[in-house]
């Protein structure tokens, strides 16, 4: 199950729960006729309204986010386990707490009034994790992952992909192409000899040659497209500078001939379309 994911339910299920139980709180208050009651619950949502908003303010948010991502494990196999049954592990305690607190309703009409507050301190403080685990993983191309636990247990979040080099490539699981996200073609094999069988092929199909106007014009939008997208990269600010800003700028020094050797990973793969490789052989991939 995505980290996202679990984030974006675990707010939603709670922004339920205090609807609820605000519900419950109203018609066993008024049940009861206690007007100084019916103000102090009302008090109490309101503060716990505000603390939630000052607590989940974007910065605290991402400050709170930015150690678990960082100590994020990078895998090769997603978990077995149906996000669903990931999430029913790690949530259950938030419908268990509504079911007690709205039980007790109209014999201590206090109780749901109380844990109403609590729930939605809890919705408006973690309204903006969501959005932050997005912001990071659109940033440094990568996707976390929630790992089958307790919901007692603290969550450890992991991202897919190789450790071990590209030689880890060769054993992927062609089960696992487009599995989370949709492929035209999913191809399994060296590059070298694919690409090699490709230009074969389209070579039989079409010795002649043959023009496409329509193929033409769609590649030059999607070029004129990605040079509009680097070009307003060079706009990105941060602390510390993100790796979009650096390749441009090492780009503008390195010699034309200077020969380029990047590791796997996610900040060297932003070299690829940044980096400018006008001879052959000088660009190398480890």
């Amino acid at each position: 199950m995505q980290y996202k994911d679990l984030l974006r339910g675990t707010v939603l299920l709670v922004a339920i729960e205090a609807t609820g139980l605000a519900a419950i709180s109203a018609i066993t208050i008024n049940a009861t006729g206690d007007d100084t009651l019916a103000a102090m619950a009302l008090g109490w949502w309101l503060i716990a309204i505000a603390a939630g908003v000052w607590l989940g303010r974007p910065a605290r948010t991402a400050e709170v986010l930015r150690g678990p991502l960082a100590a994020a494990k990078t895998t090769t196999q997603l978990p077995a386990e149906t996000p669903a049954r990931i999430a029913l592990a790690r949530l259950w305690p938030i419908a268990l707490f509504a079911i007690l607190a709205g039980a007790a309703g109209p014999v201590l009409p206090q109780v749901p009034a109380i844990a109403t507050g609590f729930a939605l301190g809890v919705a408006t403080s973690w309204r903006n994790r969501e959005a932050a685990v997005t912001a990071v993983e659109e940033r440094d191309g990568v996707c976390f992952y929630v790992e089958h636990g307790s919901a007692f247990e603290r969550i450890s979040a992991f991202q897919f992909g190789f450790t071990d080099g590209a030689s880890s490539c060769a054993g992927i699981d062609a089960q696992e192409i487009g599995r989370n996200y949709p492929v035209a073609v999913g191809i399994v094999g060296d590059a070298k000899a694919v690409a090699q069988q490709l230009r074969n092929a389209l070579r039989e199909q079409r010795s002649a040659g043959r023009g496409n106007p329509a193929w033409r014009k769609e590649i030059e939008s999607l070029s004129a497209r990605r040079k509009a997208r680097l070009a307003a990269e060079l706009e990105l600010k941060g602390d510390p500078m993100m790796p979009q800003r650096v390749f441009p700028e090492l780009s503008k020094a390195l010699p034309r001939d200077c020969m380029v050797t990047l590791d796997a990973g996610v900040a060297p793969g932003l070299a690829y379309q940044r980096l400018r490789f006008e001879h052959p052989e000088v660009g190398a991939v480890c």
